[in-house]
Protein backbone atom coordinates (compact mmCIF):
# COMPACT_ATOMS: atom_id res chain seq x y z
CA UNK A 1 0.00 0.00 0.00
CA UNK A 2 2.84 2.62 1.25
CA UNK A 3 4.89 1.63 -2.07
CA UNK A 4 1.53 2.18 -4.35
CA UNK A 5 0.75 5.43 -2.64
CA UNK A 6 4.18 7.14 -2.07
CA UNK A 7 5.85 5.42 -5.35
CA UNK A 8 5.94 8.71 -7.72
CA UNK A 9 7.16 10.44 -5.28
CA UNK A 10 10.36 8.00 -4.07
CA UNK A 11 11.01 7.37 -7.70
CA UNK A 12 13.94 9.49 -8.53
CA UNK A 13 15.27 10.13 -11.92
CA UNK A 14 19.02 9.24 -12.10
CA UNK A 15 22.38 8.66 -14.05
CA UNK A 16 22.99 5.69 -12.37
CA UNK A 17 21.83 2.58 -12.77
CA UNK A 18 21.09 1.72 -9.34
CA UNK A 19 19.15 3.63 -8.19
CA UNK A 20 17.09 2.76 -4.98
CA UNK A 21 13.71 1.14 -5.87
CA UNK A 22 10.84 2.62 -3.60
CA UNK A 23 10.14 -1.01 -2.45
CA UNK A 24 13.51 -0.63 -1.01
CA UNK A 25 13.29 2.93 0.42
CA UNK A 26 9.75 2.21 2.51
CA UNK A 27 11.08 -0.99 3.78
CA UNK A 28 14.21 1.02 5.00
CA UNK A 29 12.10 3.82 6.55
CA UNK A 30 9.85 1.30 7.58
CA UNK A 31 12.59 -0.57 9.83
CA UNK A 32 13.81 2.65 10.97
CA UNK A 33 10.96 3.67 12.52
CA UNK A 34 9.84 0.55 14.42
CA UNK A 35 13.20 -0.45 15.17
CA UNK A 36 14.85 3.04 15.87
CA UNK A 37 18.00 1.31 15.52
CA UNK A 38 21.09 3.24 14.07
CA UNK A 39 20.77 3.71 10.22
CA UNK A 40 24.21 1.95 9.37
CA UNK A 41 22.87 -1.79 11.50
CA UNK A 42 19.70 -0.82 9.51
CA UNK A 43 21.11 -0.07 6.24
CA UNK A 44 23.64 -3.23 6.51
CA UNK A 45 20.32 -5.73 7.41
CA UNK A 46 18.56 -4.89 3.41
CA UNK A 47 21.96 -4.42 2.00
CA UNK A 48 22.33 0.05 1.44
CA UNK A 49 25.19 2.29 2.90
CA UNK A 50 24.30 4.23 5.86
CA UNK A 51 23.78 7.55 3.35
CA UNK A 52 21.91 5.84 1.54
CA UNK A 53 19.49 4.91 4.18
CA UNK A 54 19.57 8.45 5.81
CA UNK A 55 18.64 9.56 1.77
CA UNK A 56 15.55 6.79 2.06
CA UNK A 57 14.20 7.55 5.56
CA UNK A 58 14.47 11.39 4.73
CA UNK A 59 12.57 10.58 1.87
CA UNK A 60 9.63 8.44 2.48
CA UNK A 61 9.34 10.85 5.80
CA UNK A 62 9.16 13.60 3.67
CA UNK A 63 6.42 11.76 0.91
CA UNK A 64 4.43 10.88 4.17
CA UNK A 65 4.30 14.46 5.44
CA UNK A 66 2.97 15.63 2.30
CA UNK A 67 0.34 13.21 2.29
CA UNK A 68 -0.76 13.49 5.92
CA UNK A 69 -3.78 15.59 5.44
CA UNK A 70 -5.25 12.34 3.64
CA UNK A 71 -5.31 10.38 6.37
CA UNK A 72 -4.64 12.93 9.61
CA UNK A 73 -7.97 15.33 10.02
CA UNK A 74 -11.24 15.59 11.92
CA UNK A 75 -14.88 14.77 10.16
CA UNK A 76 -16.69 17.35 8.97
CA UNK A 77 -19.87 15.31 7.87
CA UNK A 78 -22.36 14.41 10.55
CA UNK A 79 -22.72 10.62 10.47
CA UNK A 80 -18.34 10.69 10.63
CA UNK A 81 -19.19 13.14 13.64
CA UNK A 82 -21.60 10.81 14.76
CA UNK A 83 -19.31 7.59 14.22
CA UNK A 84 -16.48 9.22 16.45
CA UNK A 85 -19.16 10.05 19.54
CA UNK A 86 -20.89 6.55 19.26
CA UNK A 87 -17.36 4.60 19.53
CA UNK A 88 -16.18 6.22 22.43
CA UNK A 89 -19.37 5.57 24.04
CA UNK A 90 -19.52 2.13 23.35
CA UNK A 91 -15.87 2.33 24.84
CA UNK A 92 -16.51 4.03 27.98
CA UNK A 93 -20.51 5.21 28.33
CA UNK A 94 -19.41 8.99 27.60
CA UNK A 95 -21.39 10.25 25.62
CA UNK A 96 -20.58 13.32 23.22
CA UNK A 97 -16.77 12.49 23.16
CA UNK A 98 -14.93 13.04 20.11
CA UNK A 99 -11.40 12.56 20.86
CA UNK A 100 -8.84 12.36 23.05
CA UNK A 101 -6.33 15.34 23.56
CA UNK A 102 -2.89 16.15 24.87
CA UNK A 103 0.32 17.74 23.85
CA UNK A 104 4.03 15.56 23.96
CA UNK A 105 7.10 17.00 23.09
CA UNK A 106 9.47 14.92 19.94
CA UNK A 107 12.86 15.92 20.38
CA UNK A 108 14.88 17.66 17.64
CA UNK A 109 18.17 18.89 17.23
CA UNK A 110 19.70 22.28 18.78
CA UNK A 111 18.54 24.81 15.97
CA UNK A 112 21.34 26.52 14.19
CA UNK A 113 20.51 29.88 16.09
CA UNK A 114 20.66 27.85 19.30
CA UNK A 115 17.37 29.59 19.76
CA UNK A 116 16.56 29.06 23.40
CA UNK A 117 12.78 28.76 22.79
CA UNK A 118 13.03 25.07 21.75
CA UNK A 119 14.64 24.25 24.90
CA UNK A 120 11.65 22.79 27.20
CA UNK A 121 11.51 21.95 31.22
CA UNK A 122 13.70 19.42 31.25
CA UNK A 123 16.41 21.39 29.41
CA UNK A 124 15.94 19.69 25.88
CA UNK A 125 15.56 20.84 22.37
CA UNK A 126 12.13 19.79 21.54
CA UNK A 127 8.89 20.97 19.71
CA UNK A 128 5.30 20.72 21.65
CA UNK A 129 2.98 18.79 19.43
CA UNK A 130 -0.39 18.71 20.12
CA UNK A 131 -2.68 15.96 19.29
CA UNK A 132 -6.11 13.82 18.94
CA UNK A 133 -6.95 10.29 18.96
CA UNK A 134 -10.01 8.88 18.49
CA UNK A 135 -11.42 5.84 20.51
CA UNK A 136 -9.46 3.77 18.33
CA UNK A 137 -5.90 5.55 18.16
CA UNK A 138 -5.73 6.67 15.06
CA UNK A 139 -5.21 11.02 15.02
CA UNK A 140 -7.65 13.46 13.87
CA UNK A 141 -5.77 16.28 14.47
CA UNK A 142 -1.66 16.78 14.76
CA UNK A 143 -0.77 20.30 14.98
CA UNK A 144 3.85 20.47 15.25
CA UNK A 145 4.57 23.79 14.98
CA UNK A 146 5.31 25.25 18.39
CA UNK A 147 8.63 25.63 20.09
CA UNK A 148 9.60 22.92 23.42
CA UNK A 149 9.00 26.54 26.00
CA UNK A 150 6.08 26.92 25.31
CA UNK A 151 3.00 25.82 27.78
CA UNK A 152 0.85 23.39 26.90
CA UNK A 153 -2.08 25.87 27.40
CA UNK A 154 -0.24 28.48 25.15
CA UNK A 155 -0.08 25.93 22.35
CA UNK A 156 -3.82 25.30 22.58
CA UNK A 157 -4.98 28.89 22.72
CA UNK A 158 -3.44 29.03 19.52
CA UNK A 159 -4.49 25.92 17.99
CA UNK A 160 -6.16 25.27 14.81
CA UNK A 161 -8.46 22.96 16.84
CA UNK A 162 -9.42 25.93 19.05
CA UNK A 163 -10.69 28.09 16.62
CA UNK A 164 -12.85 25.35 15.26
CA UNK A 165 -14.47 24.17 17.92
CA UNK A 166 -14.53 28.29 18.83
CA UNK A 167 -16.56 28.43 15.39
CA UNK A 168 -18.97 26.23 16.58
CA UNK A 169 -18.02 23.14 13.99
CA UNK A 170 -17.97 20.60 16.77
CA UNK A 171 -20.78 22.07 18.62
CA UNK A 172 -21.99 19.27 20.26
CA UNK A 173 -18.72 17.10 20.98
CA UNK A 174 -15.91 17.10 23.69
CA UNK A 175 -12.11 16.84 23.76
CA UNK A 176 -11.53 14.88 27.11
CA UNK A 177 -7.57 16.09 28.04
CA UNK A 178 -5.44 15.76 31.34
CA UNK A 179 -6.46 18.66 33.85
CA UNK A 180 -4.12 21.32 32.30
CA UNK A 181 -5.52 20.86 28.98
CA UNK A 182 -8.69 20.83 29.69
CA UNK A 183 -8.92 23.60 32.22
CA UNK A 184 -7.28 25.71 29.47
CA UNK A 185 -9.85 24.22 26.79
CA UNK A 186 -13.08 25.06 28.98
CA UNK A 187 -11.98 28.60 29.79
CA UNK A 188 -11.27 29.38 26.09
CA UNK A 189 -14.96 27.76 25.38
CA UNK A 190 -16.01 29.79 28.50
CA UNK A 191 -14.41 33.18 27.30
CA UNK A 192 -15.66 32.55 23.46
CA UNK A 193 -19.44 31.99 25.01
CA UNK A 194 -19.15 35.22 26.88
CA UNK A 195 -18.08 37.27 24.31
CA UNK A 196 -21.17 35.89 22.36
CA UNK A 197 -23.58 35.59 25.51
CA UNK A 198 -24.44 32.36 24.15
CA UNK A 199 -24.69 30.56 27.44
Amino acid sequence: YLVDLLGASLSRPTQRSRAISPETQVLAALGFYTSGSFQTRMGDAIGISQASMSRCVANVTEALVERAPQFIHFPEDEAAVQSLKDDFYALAGMPGVLGVVDCTHVAIKAPNAEDLSYVNRKGLHSLNCLMVCDARGALLSAETQWPGSMPDCNVLQQAALTSQFENELYKDGWLLGKSVLRLAFCWLLMEYRASRHCW
